[in-house]
């Protein structure tokens, strides 16, 4: 299996997402990491790129910083883990867990 993977500097993705589609688009990318998403669930929900899935985790501070994802393409099966207990607030850094097959 061949998995073409990227991560570029994002700050505010939302006022991004047409530069991301371009990227993903050009370079055939079937992974995306993405970090300082600056998101919650209400915006994320509406980041939408044709044929790919978008996994985040975001910071729950009320200043709204950092944030991590992955857009996935499609075609490429992954599993989402929940590694930190739900308890755990960290203020120091984001993480997100996948797997893929």
């Amino acid at each position: 299996m061949h998995i073409n993977c990227r991560r570029p500097i994002s700050t505010k993705i939302s006022k991004k997402i047409s530069d991301i589609q371009l990227l993903l688009t050009r370079l055939s990318v079937d992974i995306l990491a993405v970090t300082e998403i600056w998101l919650n669930d209400i915006s994320a929900s509406t980041l939408k790129i044709s044929d790919y899935t978008f996994v985040y985790r975001y910071r729950e501070t009320a200043a709204g910083y950092g944030g991590v994802g992955f857009f996935i393409k499609h075609t490429v099966s992954f599993q989402l883990h929940d590694l930190c207990p739900s308890n755990a607030s960290h203020v120091t850094f984001d993480s997100l867990f996948i797997s893929i097959s």
